[in-house]
């Protein structure tokens, strides 16, 4: 399937400033149907200093799927554009996350993330990315 190409682990190096995102793929039952999707977990480092970091839960995945910080779909088949969201673990909601997939030597991903701040109702609300907005990723 699409999401076959995305399978591994993805990295952004700059300077003392690191985002490495670990991807599997996942047979997700729908209502009427069952779909490939991508799950996974992130590590986020800045200046040196680890910020984030899900990479414990990956192998407990498959058995629960709420172990997964990245979940990245397909809906539109396409072979290039997913879209999904990621965790922000330090501000405990979810940024919507879009990956656009270049073939190459190495392949990269063109990583996107929007603050999903429509969809929190939460008086704790903590607005704005702990991760960059706008960044490219090579496959390891």
């Amino acid at each position: 399937s699409n999401v076959d190409q995305l399978v591994g682990t993805w990295k952004w190096v700059s300077g003392q400033d690191v985002v490495e995102i670990k991807l599997q793929k996942v047979r997700h039952t729908v209502v009427n149907y069952d779909e490939d999707i991508l799950l996974g977990t992130h590590k986020y480092i800045q200046n040196g200093v680890e910020v984030q970091n899900s990479m414990a839960e990956y192998n407990n995945i498959q058995a629960d799927h709420k172990k997964a910080t990245v979940h990245i779909y397909n809906h539109n088949n396409s072979t290039t554009n997913f879209s999904g969201y990621l965790q922000d673990l330090t501000k405990s909601k979810l940024n919507e996350l879009t990956l656009v997939f270049t073939t190459g030597n190495p392949p990269t991903l063109t990583w996107t993330l929007k603050t999903g701040e429509h969809v929190s109702i939460d008086p704790g609300f903590q607005y704005g990315l702990t991760l960059p907005a706008q960044i490219i990723l090579v496959k390891q």
